[in-house]
């Protein structure tokens, strides 16, 4: 009995070392075999290419391929896990020239059409249409003769005939205002005479001393007493507003003078410039372990602004030393060019980022800035 139950306990013992043994053959074939890429672009007028992403000897792979049209391809082994044409320039351009040509045609057929009936109604005049009024006492015979369809209806009349009568009668309406215009300047143009002159200048001088006599001054005084106020309150609403701006501006110089100076008490400690510098060689070491290991191929390019090709440049040297001898650059100041051919690989390993973050969390400094940070956003 005693026997059995050992075996049972060392079978189940094996099974649970097989089962931990497994996982942590998964966990250290995840943490330490790298995801391999590779990229292949070519353009000379018309961009092509495709990246391959594959992991444990291409146990996974992913492909994305372009030659005018967007392809992708998941692989686990043999089986395809996904496979589709995420984008296609010929089916996209057929769509829409066929909804282009239909949509176009039937709004050229409906503008057509309202452009005809436009053109139709201003075109067509209006009839006269004859209209026989009966007197008293007539017969009911005259009554038949007017609405017989011998007759003609009245006759149209000529728009030039309308553009005389108009005229004439604008010119018959003028006549007096122009009447009226020469009467009066002929009255200008009579000579005044000097009695006349001091008569009229003695009156108007007589009704303005009537007009300031019947101002009282205890009425003068509230108009100016008023004007005064008005003054000041303008004046004292500059000065608020000045004095706003200086508060504003005081207020915001002493916030800058006290960040600058946290900024530099900050820098100053000997841990925090630890930290820094410790942050510092953690990202060029990601940067490092991302970027293609091996890149080759050949680059011409140029823009209509040499300014912009020149930027380009600048952001491209600090890399270029590391693909100098595999990689050849050539840059064009004098005309619009993009061409040439480019190969890259590279590969990421997740160990080698869970090591730089954990040297990062490590740092005690660090996690002491941190939690002032939460607190401070808090």
């Amino acid at each position: 009995m005693l026997q059995l139950l050992l075996m049972i306990l060392k079978i189940l013992g094996i099974i649970l070392l097989v089962i931990l043994g497994m996982i942590l053959a998964v966990l250290l074939i995840v943490l330490f075999v790298p995801v391999r890429y590779r990229g292949d672009v070519t353009f000379d007028g018309k961009p092509e290419g495709g990246v391959l992403v594959s992991w444990l000897f291409k146990l996974v792979t992913v492909r994305v391929n372009y030659d005018g049209s967007l392809k992708a391809l998941v692989k686990v082994l043999w089986f395809k896990l996904f496979e589709q044409t995420l984008w296609s320039s010929e089916d996209t351009e057929e769509a829409v020239d066929e909804l282009g040509d239909d949509e176009f045609f039937a709004e050229t057929d409906s503008s057509v059409a309202e452009v005809s009936q436009v053109s139709a109604e201003k075109t067509i005049l209006p009839e006269s249409k004859p209209i026989a009024k009966a007197e008293e006492g007539t017969s009911s015979e005259t009554a038949k003769q007017a609405k017989q369809p011998d007759e003609k209806p009245k006759a149209v009349v000529n728009k030039a005939e309308v553009k005389q009568d108009s005229v004439v009668t604008d010119a018959q309406k003028k006549k007096p205002v122009i009447e009226k215009k020469t009467a009066k300047a002929e009255t200008e143009k009579l000579p005044v005479k000097p009695a006349q002159k001091e008569k009229s200048s003695q009156t108007e001088n007589t009704k303005k001393q009537e007009s300031q006599s019947e101002v009282p001054e205890e009425e003068k005084q509230p108009a100016i007493e008023a004007i005064i106020e008005k003054i000041v309150s303008a004046v004292t609403n500059i000065i608020e507003k000045i004095q706003g701006i200086y508060q504003n501006l005081s207020g915001k110089y002493t916030a800058g003078k006290d960040k600058i100076e946290t900024v530099r008490v900050f820098l100053a400690d000997a841990e925090n410039q630890n930290t820094i510098r410790l942050l510092l060689r953690q990202v060029l070491k990601l940067f490092k372990h991302i970027l293609p290991r091996k890149i080759s191929g050949r680059v011409r390019f140029g823009f209509d602004d040499p300014a912009t090709t020149g930027q380009i440049l600048t952001y491209i040297s600090p890399f270029y030393g590391m693909y100098a001898k595999s990689l050849t650059i050539e840059p064009v100041f004098d005309e619009k060019v993009m061409e040439g051919e480019l190969h890259l690989k590279g590969h990421i390993r997740v160990a080698s980022l869970l090591w730089i973050v954990v040297r990062v969390i490590l740092n005690k400094n660090f996690r002491t800035l941190v939690k002032k940070f939460l607190k401070s956003r808090k």
